[in-house]
Order: structure tokens, then C-alpha cells, then sequence
């Protein structure tokens, strides 16, 4: 991420977490600080994602993550694979095992559907307006 920022002449300050209360109130208060432009939330298995949502929005921060619920939850935008579609997939995988497949013979696969998902709500409480290029490549727009 660092790389691909760079090129694009962006400044990305990684934020550590810990993953308990305290830990979060350090990151939080380091985002205070620091005040970004953007936050992007990678790793939402162990962050209490509804704390970060509120905080930006409380800031004034535009959040993004790869997790569809992010934008549902009130950040502003979601990019990345669609959990339904691997999941189906993975079901495949299950039933060719239970077929007799050996688990070491089946290739491994990368997400080929992604969604983008855009919360309007929450881009009109950060005072932000979104082109409507943007959303017509939406998969799915909360207004």
C-alpha cells in the first residue's frame, strides 16, 4: 500500500492495533492528532469497527475498508471481494472434497467479483460530494 501510495504522491501513516480497548483508544488518539485526510481500515476481524465508524464520522474523517458491511455500518466506502460470491465458491471446493478430491490438487482462487458500495449519507455528513461517475459503477448506493 505504501508503494502504490507513493507513486500517487499520498503520505500513508499505518496505525497499529492490538486489538483490545486500549489499544484503540491509543490509535484514536494518534488519528486525533495526526488528523488525516482518509482512514482505510484493512483488518476489521479484531477492531471494533462500529467505534472507528463513529469516531471518523464524529471527526469529520472519510473512512474506506474492504468489508461490505463498513458502508452499512456508516463509513463511507466499501471496495473489495464479494464475501457472498466466495463463499458459494467455497461450497464448490467442499463438495469436490466430499467427492473424493484431494485438497492439495485443487488450485487455489482468487476473488474474480468484487463490490463497491458508497454511502451517501454518510458522505452528506462529512460535507462531501460524490461525482455521479462514482456511482453509476456502484454496486450498491445507501442514500
Amino acid at each position: 500500500m505504501q508503494a502504490a501510495a507513493k507513486k500517487l504522491g499520498l503520505d500513508v501513516q499505518p496505525i497499529g492495533y492490538a486489538g483490545t480497548p486500549a489499544s484503540w483508544q491509543e490509535a484514536a488518539q494518534v488519528i486525533g492528532r495526526n488528523r488525516p485526510d482518509a482512514l482505510f481500515q484493512l483488518d476489521c476481524t479484531t477492531m471494533p469497527f462500529q467505534a472507528i465508524v463513529d469516531f471518523a464520522l464524529e471527526h469529520r474523517i472519510p473512512t474506506m475498508s474492504p468489508h461490505s458491511f463498513w458502508p452499512r455500518s456508516g463509513g463511507f466506502v466499501a471496495y473489495g471481494p464479494d464475501l457472498s460470491d466466495m463463499a458459494r465458491r467455497a461450497a464448490a471446493y467442499v463438495d469436490k472434497i466430499l467427492k473424493g478430491a484431494k485438497p492439495a490438487d485443487l488450485p487455489v482462487e482468487l476473488p474474480t467479483k468484487f463490490e463497491l458500495i458508497v454511502n451517501l449519507k454518510t458522505a452528506k455528513a462529512l460535507g462531501l460530494s460524490v461525482p455521479q461517475s462514482f456511482l453509476v459503477r456502484a454496486d450498491d448506493v445507501i442514500r
